[in-house]
Protein backbone atom coordinates (compact mmCIF):
# COMPACT_ATOMS: atom_id res chain seq x y z
CA UNK A 1 0.00 0.00 0.00
CA UNK A 2 1.71 3.15 -0.75
CA UNK A 3 0.66 6.55 1.21
CA UNK A 4 1.68 10.03 -0.33
CA UNK A 5 2.02 13.25 1.65
CA UNK A 6 3.65 16.89 0.68
CA UNK A 7 3.61 19.94 2.55
CA UNK A 8 3.02 23.40 1.43
CA UNK A 9 6.71 23.70 0.66
CA UNK A 10 7.66 20.23 -0.48
CA UNK A 11 9.54 18.94 2.56
CA UNK A 12 7.57 16.04 2.79
CA UNK A 13 8.39 12.63 0.52
CA UNK A 14 5.72 9.88 0.26
CA UNK A 15 6.23 6.88 2.08
CA UNK A 16 5.69 2.90 1.21
CA UNK A 17 3.63 1.06 3.99
CA UNK A 18 4.15 -2.31 4.49
CA UNK A 19 2.11 -3.52 7.72
CA UNK A 20 0.16 -1.33 9.69
CA UNK A 21 -1.18 -3.24 13.36
CA UNK A 22 -4.64 -1.49 12.72
CA UNK A 23 -5.91 -2.89 9.10
CA UNK A 24 -8.39 -0.09 9.21
CA UNK A 25 -6.02 2.62 9.79
CA UNK A 26 -6.18 5.81 6.70
CA UNK A 27 -3.11 7.62 8.18
CA UNK A 28 -0.55 8.69 6.10
CA UNK A 29 2.86 8.79 6.84
CA UNK A 30 5.20 11.23 4.76
CA UNK A 31 9.30 11.13 5.55
CA UNK A 32 10.47 15.18 6.26
CA UNK A 33 13.55 15.81 4.17
CA UNK A 34 15.83 16.17 7.21
CA UNK A 35 19.28 14.83 8.02
CA UNK A 36 19.26 11.82 9.08
CA UNK A 37 20.77 10.53 12.72
CA UNK A 38 22.45 7.26 13.69
CA UNK A 39 21.01 6.03 16.58
CA UNK A 40 21.18 2.54 18.43
CA UNK A 41 18.97 0.75 16.44
CA UNK A 42 19.43 2.29 12.89
CA UNK A 43 19.24 5.09 11.08
CA UNK A 44 16.25 7.45 12.03
CA UNK A 45 14.57 10.29 10.21
CA UNK A 46 11.78 12.76 11.71
CA UNK A 47 8.83 12.22 9.66
CA UNK A 48 4.26 12.87 10.56
CA UNK A 49 1.43 10.75 10.11
CA UNK A 50 -1.88 12.92 8.67
CA UNK A 51 -4.86 11.04 9.61
CA UNK A 52 -8.50 11.33 7.98
CA UNK A 53 -9.79 14.55 9.93
CA UNK A 54 -6.46 16.63 9.10
CA UNK A 55 -4.56 15.73 12.25
CA UNK A 56 -0.96 15.98 12.09
CA UNK A 57 1.28 13.97 14.32
CA UNK A 58 5.29 13.78 14.61
CA UNK A 59 6.67 10.34 13.62
CA UNK A 60 9.80 9.11 14.00
CA UNK A 61 10.94 6.22 11.15
CA UNK A 62 13.88 3.90 12.33
CA UNK A 63 15.57 2.41 9.07
CA UNK A 64 17.03 -1.37 10.59
CA UNK A 65 20.34 -2.61 9.34
CA UNK A 66 19.84 -4.77 6.01
CA UNK A 67 21.11 -7.70 8.13
CA UNK A 68 19.09 -7.06 10.88
CA UNK A 69 16.18 -6.46 8.96
CA UNK A 70 16.46 -10.08 7.35
CA UNK A 71 16.70 -11.56 10.86
CA UNK A 72 14.05 -9.72 12.40
CA UNK A 73 11.40 -9.16 10.07
CA UNK A 74 9.72 -12.05 10.48
CA UNK A 75 9.29 -11.46 14.40
CA UNK A 76 8.17 -7.87 13.92
CA UNK A 77 5.74 -8.27 11.55
CA UNK A 78 3.99 -11.45 13.74
CA UNK A 79 3.76 -9.29 16.66
CA UNK A 80 3.02 -5.90 15.23
CA UNK A 81 -0.64 -6.43 15.33
CA UNK A 82 -0.66 -7.80 19.18
CA UNK A 83 1.45 -5.21 20.73
CA UNK A 84 -0.19 -2.45 18.69
CA UNK A 85 -3.59 -3.62 19.72
CA UNK A 86 -2.98 -3.18 23.33
CA UNK A 87 -2.88 0.73 23.02
CA UNK A 88 -0.96 0.56 26.12
CA UNK A 89 0.66 4.10 26.17
CA UNK A 90 3.73 3.03 28.37
CA UNK A 91 4.66 0.65 25.39
CA UNK A 92 6.28 2.15 22.42
CA UNK A 93 4.98 0.05 19.87
CA UNK A 94 5.31 0.83 16.26
CA UNK A 95 2.50 1.53 14.37
CA UNK A 96 3.25 0.25 10.49
CA UNK A 97 6.36 -1.01 9.01
CA UNK A 98 7.39 0.63 6.00
CA UNK A 99 10.09 0.95 3.25
CA UNK A 100 13.02 3.54 3.15
CA UNK A 101 15.22 4.01 0.73
CA UNK A 102 14.45 -0.10 0.05
CA UNK A 103 15.15 -0.41 3.60
CA UNK A 104 12.95 -1.79 6.13
CA UNK A 105 11.64 0.58 8.38
CA UNK A 106 9.03 1.12 11.46
CA UNK A 107 7.35 4.22 12.50
CA UNK A 108 5.96 5.36 15.89
CA UNK A 109 5.46 8.17 17.62
CA UNK A 110 7.73 10.75 19.16
CA UNK A 111 8.67 10.64 22.32
CA UNK A 112 8.82 12.97 24.37
CA UNK A 113 11.08 12.99 27.47
CA UNK A 114 14.34 12.09 28.15
CA UNK A 115 15.31 8.15 28.46
CA UNK A 116 16.85 7.19 32.21
CA UNK A 117 20.49 6.75 30.67
CA UNK A 118 20.46 10.59 30.26
CA UNK A 119 18.52 11.43 33.23
CA UNK A 120 21.15 9.04 35.50
CA UNK A 121 24.19 11.66 34.83
CA UNK A 122 23.20 14.04 37.44
CA UNK A 123 23.00 10.98 39.82
CA UNK A 124 20.95 8.63 41.76
CA UNK A 125 16.77 9.09 41.66
CA UNK A 126 14.80 9.17 44.82
CA UNK A 127 13.76 5.84 46.23
CA UNK A 128 9.65 6.61 45.74
CA UNK A 129 10.02 8.36 42.00
CA UNK A 130 12.19 5.27 41.14
CA UNK A 131 9.91 3.32 42.72
CA UNK A 132 7.22 4.96 40.63
CA UNK A 133 9.04 4.34 37.36
CA UNK A 134 9.19 0.54 38.69
CA UNK A 135 5.73 0.40 39.11
CA UNK A 136 5.02 1.96 35.26
CA UNK A 137 7.38 -0.37 33.51
CA UNK A 138 5.55 -3.39 35.71
CA UNK A 139 2.11 -2.23 34.34
CA UNK A 140 3.39 -2.28 30.62
CA UNK A 141 4.81 -5.27 30.81
CA UNK A 142 1.98 -6.99 32.44
CA UNK A 143 -0.02 -5.70 29.22
CA UNK A 144 2.51 -7.17 26.85
CA UNK A 145 3.14 -10.59 28.93
CA UNK A 146 -0.60 -10.82 28.63
CA UNK A 147 -0.74 -9.69 24.81
CA UNK A 148 -3.07 -11.40 21.94
CA UNK A 149 -4.24 -11.32 18.91
CA UNK A 150 -7.39 -9.72 18.64
CA UNK A 151 -8.87 -11.65 15.53
CA UNK A 152 -7.70 -14.50 17.18
CA UNK A 153 -8.07 -14.69 20.63
CA UNK A 154 -4.48 -16.25 20.93
CA UNK A 155 -2.39 -15.70 23.74
CA UNK A 156 1.24 -14.07 22.43
CA UNK A 157 3.67 -12.97 26.00
CA UNK A 158 5.58 -10.52 24.56
CA UNK A 159 8.70 -10.08 26.82
CA UNK A 160 10.86 -6.72 26.07
CA UNK A 161 13.84 -8.81 27.32
CA UNK A 162 16.42 -5.42 27.32
CA UNK A 163 14.91 -3.58 30.37
CA UNK A 164 17.34 -0.74 30.77
CA UNK A 165 18.05 2.53 31.37
CA UNK A 166 18.95 2.97 27.65
CA UNK A 167 15.44 1.71 26.43
CA UNK A 168 12.98 3.66 29.12
CA UNK A 169 11.76 7.49 29.01
CA UNK A 170 10.49 9.56 31.20
CA UNK A 171 8.52 13.38 30.42
CA UNK A 172 8.43 15.97 32.42
CA UNK A 173 4.70 14.96 33.14
CA UNK A 174 6.52 11.68 34.94
CA UNK A 175 5.18 9.59 32.00
CA UNK A 176 7.28 6.63 31.08
CA UNK A 177 7.50 5.07 28.07
CA UNK A 178 9.42 1.52 27.10
CA UNK A 179 10.74 2.93 23.60
CA UNK A 180 10.78 0.90 20.87
CA UNK A 181 9.28 -2.23 22.46
CA UNK A 182 8.88 -4.17 18.60
CA UNK A 183 12.75 -4.01 17.68
CA UNK A 184 13.73 -5.01 21.42
CA UNK A 185 11.29 -7.61 21.84
CA UNK A 186 12.66 -9.22 18.75
CA UNK A 187 15.97 -8.68 18.85
CA UNK A 188 15.21 -10.52 22.23
CA UNK A 189 12.95 -13.34 20.86
CA UNK A 190 14.72 -16.13 23.41
CA UNK A 191 13.50 -14.02 26.59
CA UNK A 192 10.87 -14.67 28.94
CA UNK A 193 9.11 -13.26 31.66
CA UNK A 194 11.14 -13.81 34.52
CA UNK A 195 13.45 -12.20 32.02
CA UNK A 196 12.04 -9.39 32.74
CA UNK A 197 10.98 -8.98 36.13
CA UNK A 198 14.91 -9.66 36.95
CA UNK A 199 15.66 -6.79 34.32
CA UNK A 200 12.75 -4.71 36.29
CA UNK A 201 14.62 -5.30 39.92
CA UNK A 202 18.49 -4.64 38.01
CA UNK A 203 17.05 -1.29 36.96
CA UNK A 204 15.67 -0.38 40.05
CA UNK A 205 19.06 -0.90 41.80
CA UNK A 206 20.60 1.21 39.09
CA UNK A 207 18.05 3.75 39.30
CA UNK A 208 18.35 4.40 43.21
CA UNK A 209 21.85 3.65 43.15
CA UNK A 210 23.40 5.54 39.85
CA UNK A 211 25.46 2.56 39.11
CA UNK A 212 24.90 -0.38 37.23
CA UNK A 213 24.07 -3.72 39.04
CA UNK A 214 26.97 -6.21 38.15
CA UNK A 215 26.77 -9.62 36.35
CA UNK A 216 26.03 -12.40 38.89
CA UNK A 217 28.10 -14.97 39.72
CA UNK A 218 27.12 -18.36 38.07
CA UNK A 219 27.01 -20.16 41.48
CA UNK A 220 22.92 -19.71 42.52
CA UNK A 221 24.14 -19.65 46.59
CA UNK A 222 26.78 -16.64 45.32
CA UNK A 223 24.54 -14.71 43.44
CA UNK A 224 21.85 -14.94 46.04
CA UNK A 225 24.40 -13.16 48.76
CA UNK A 226 25.45 -11.15 46.22
CA UNK A 227 22.05 -9.67 46.01
CA UNK A 228 21.67 -9.61 49.74
CA UNK A 229 25.01 -7.61 49.36
CA UNK A 230 23.82 -5.33 47.22
CA UNK A 231 20.28 -4.56 48.29
CA UNK A 232 21.42 -4.12 51.98
CA UNK A 233 23.54 -1.52 50.94
CA UNK A 234 20.50 0.82 50.09
CA UNK A 235 19.74 3.52 51.97
CA UNK A 236 16.26 4.95 52.63
CA UNK A 237 14.47 1.81 51.28
CA UNK A 238 11.76 0.28 52.76
CA UNK A 239 11.89 -2.82 54.12
CA UNK A 240 8.75 -4.37 52.30
CA UNK A 241 10.61 -2.68 49.16
CA UNK A 242 13.98 -4.66 49.89
CA UNK A 243 12.00 -7.82 50.38
CA UNK A 244 10.23 -7.22 46.86
CA UNK A 245 13.77 -6.78 45.37
CA UNK A 246 15.33 -9.77 46.65
CA UNK A 247 12.83 -11.91 45.48
CA UNK A 248 12.80 -10.07 41.74
CA UNK A 249 16.49 -10.71 41.44
CA UNK A 250 16.55 -14.29 42.66
CA UNK A 251 18.84 -16.18 40.41
CA UNK A 252 16.10 -19.14 40.11
CA UNK A 253 13.98 -17.93 37.39
CA UNK A 254 11.00 -20.10 38.67
CA UNK A 255 10.77 -18.02 42.45
CA UNK A 256 10.84 -14.80 41.02
CA UNK A 257 7.17 -12.92 41.50
CA UNK A 258 4.50 -12.34 38.84
CA UNK A 259 4.87 -9.44 36.85
CA UNK A 260 1.32 -7.97 38.24
CA UNK A 261 2.26 -9.17 41.72
CA UNK A 262 5.36 -6.80 41.57
CA UNK A 263 3.31 -4.07 40.24
CA UNK A 264 0.52 -4.88 42.99
CA UNK A 265 3.10 -5.11 45.93
CA UNK A 266 4.73 -1.74 44.29
CA UNK A 267 1.92 0.57 44.39
CA UNK A 268 1.22 -0.75 48.41
CA UNK A 269 4.63 -0.02 49.37
CA UNK A 270 5.15 3.62 47.30
CA UNK A 271 3.19 5.78 49.85
CA UNK A 272 5.75 4.69 52.54
CA UNK A 273 8.42 5.09 50.94
CA UNK A 274 10.48 8.42 51.41
CA UNK A 275 12.05 10.80 48.67
CA UNK A 276 9.62 13.00 45.92
CA UNK A 277 7.00 11.99 43.51
CA UNK A 278 7.52 10.92 40.14
CA UNK A 279 5.51 13.77 39.00
CA UNK A 280 7.42 16.22 41.39
CA UNK A 281 10.56 15.10 40.32
CA UNK A 282 10.37 15.18 37.29
CA UNK A 283 8.58 18.36 36.89
CA UNK A 284 11.93 20.28 38.42
CA UNK A 285 14.62 18.00 36.53
CA UNK A 286 13.10 17.73 33.19
CA UNK A 287 10.74 20.32 32.88
CA UNK A 288 7.30 20.74 31.95
CA UNK A 289 6.97 20.18 27.93
CA UNK A 290 5.83 23.38 26.11
CA UNK A 291 2.44 23.43 25.24
CA UNK A 292 1.93 23.28 21.30
CA UNK A 293 -1.42 23.97 19.57
CA UNK A 294 -2.53 21.05 17.49
CA UNK A 295 -1.58 21.56 13.69
CA UNK A 296 -4.24 20.20 11.29
CA UNK A 297 -3.74 19.93 7.11
CA UNK A 298 -7.13 20.94 5.61
CA UNK A 299 -7.92 18.54 2.33
CA UNK A 300 -8.26 20.86 -0.44
CA UNK A 301 -11.09 19.91 -2.97
CA UNK A 302 -10.78 18.57 -6.55
CA UNK A 303 -13.45 19.69 -8.86
CA UNK A 304 -13.94 17.30 -11.44
CA UNK A 305 -16.05 17.94 -14.36
CA UNK A 306 -19.52 17.87 -13.22
CA UNK A 307 -18.46 20.92 -11.18
CA UNK A 308 -17.45 22.95 -14.34
CA UNK A 309 -19.10 23.58 -18.23
CA UNK A 310 -17.56 21.09 -20.86
CA UNK A 311 -14.83 24.18 -21.95
CA UNK A 312 -13.77 25.49 -17.96
CA UNK A 313 -13.26 21.45 -17.44
CA UNK A 314 -10.48 21.41 -20.66
CA UNK A 315 -8.63 24.29 -19.11
CA UNK A 316 -8.55 22.10 -15.65
CA UNK A 317 -9.35 22.97 -11.97
CA UNK A 318 -7.89 26.86 -11.22
CA UNK A 319 -8.10 25.70 -7.42
CA UNK A 320 -5.58 22.57 -8.44
CA UNK A 321 -3.27 25.10 -10.38
CA UNK A 322 -3.25 27.09 -7.86
CA UNK A 323 -1.61 24.46 -5.04
CA UNK A 324 0.14 23.61 -7.59
CA UNK A 325 1.93 27.01 -8.07
CA UNK A 326 2.50 27.43 -4.66
CA UNK A 327 3.42 23.57 -3.96
CA UNK A 328 0.40 23.00 -2.08
CA UNK A 329 -0.26 19.02 -2.32
CA UNK A 330 -2.51 18.69 0.27
CA UNK A 331 -5.07 15.36 0.70
CA UNK A 332 -7.56 16.32 -1.72
CA UNK A 333 -11.02 15.53 -1.87
CA UNK A 334 -12.80 14.63 -5.32
CA UNK A 335 -16.57 15.96 -5.24
CA UNK A 336 -18.23 14.20 -7.85
CA UNK A 337 -22.20 14.68 -9.50
CA UNK A 338 -22.35 18.29 -8.76
CA UNK A 339 -23.24 20.42 -11.60
CA UNK A 340 -22.71 23.88 -12.97
CA UNK A 341 -25.06 26.30 -10.97
CA UNK A 342 -27.07 27.28 -13.84
CA UNK A 343 -27.88 24.15 -14.52
CA UNK A 344 -29.49 23.09 -11.35
CA UNK A 345 -33.03 22.44 -11.13
CA UNK A 346 -35.54 21.12 -9.04
CA UNK A 347 -38.24 19.22 -10.72
CA UNK A 348 -41.20 17.00 -9.82
CA UNK A 349 -43.21 14.69 -11.92
CA UNK A 350 -46.76 15.66 -13.10
CA UNK A 351 -48.51 12.69 -10.71
CA UNK A 352 -46.44 14.18 -7.93
CA UNK A 353 -47.78 17.69 -8.69
CA UNK A 354 -51.53 17.01 -9.24
CA UNK A 355 -51.38 14.91 -5.65
CA UNK A 356 -50.17 17.56 -3.69
CA UNK A 357 -52.91 20.43 -5.08
CA UNK A 358 -55.70 17.69 -4.68
CA UNK A 359 -54.02 17.33 -1.11
CA UNK A 360 -54.33 21.10 -0.25
CA UNK A 361 -58.09 21.09 -1.81
CA UNK A 362 -58.61 18.43 0.40
CA UNK A 363 -57.39 20.10 3.24
CA UNK A 364 -58.94 23.64 2.80
CA UNK A 365 -62.56 22.46 2.33
CA UNK A 366 -62.25 19.96 5.27
CA UNK A 367 -61.13 23.22 7.47
CA UNK A 368 -64.39 25.34 6.20
CA UNK A 369 -66.30 22.40 6.80
CA UNK A 370 -65.71 22.05 10.65
CA UNK A 371 -65.82 25.59 10.76
CA UNK A 372 -69.43 26.05 9.65
CA UNK A 373 -70.44 22.95 11.96
CA UNK A 374 -68.89 24.63 14.75
CA UNK A 375 -70.58 27.97 14.02
CA UNK A 376 -74.08 25.73 13.71
CA UNK A 377 -74.05 24.00 16.84
CA UNK A 378 -72.56 27.18 18.64
CA UNK A 379 -73.66 30.26 17.16
CA UNK A 380 -71.36 33.31 16.58
CA UNK A 381 -69.27 34.20 20.02
CA UNK A 382 -67.40 37.64 20.01
CA UNK A 383 -64.68 37.07 22.57
CA UNK A 384 -63.89 40.51 23.43
CA UNK A 385 -67.52 41.36 23.27
CA UNK A 386 -67.90 38.75 26.57
CA UNK A 387 -64.69 40.38 27.89
CA UNK A 388 -66.17 43.73 27.80
CA UNK A 389 -69.21 42.71 29.97
CA UNK A 390 -67.38 40.99 32.22
CA UNK A 391 -65.47 44.25 33.25
CA UNK A 392 -68.72 46.19 33.16
CA UNK A 393 -70.36 44.37 35.78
Amino acid sequence: MDTESQSSSGAFVALEVLARWDETSEAVYSLKEATAEVGALGIEYPARAVDPGGVVRDMRVVVLSPLEASNLRGLIHDRIVALGALRNPIIGAAEATLVVDDGYALISPVVQGKTLDHLLEGGAIPARAAAEIALEIAWGLAAAHAAVLPDQIRPMAIPHGRIDSHNVTVSGLGEVVLTDYNVHAARSSGASKPDDIYGLGALFIHLVTADPLPPPPADPDAARDAVHEDIAGLSGITDELRALMTEMLDPDPERRPEIRSVARRLRQVIPHQDGLWLSAWAESVIGLPARQAPEFVMPTPTLVTEDYGPDEASEGNPAERKAKSTGGGNPRLVKVGRKRRSSVQVRFSAPVLIGGLLAALLFLGGGFKLARFYIDKHGLYDMFDGMGEGEGE
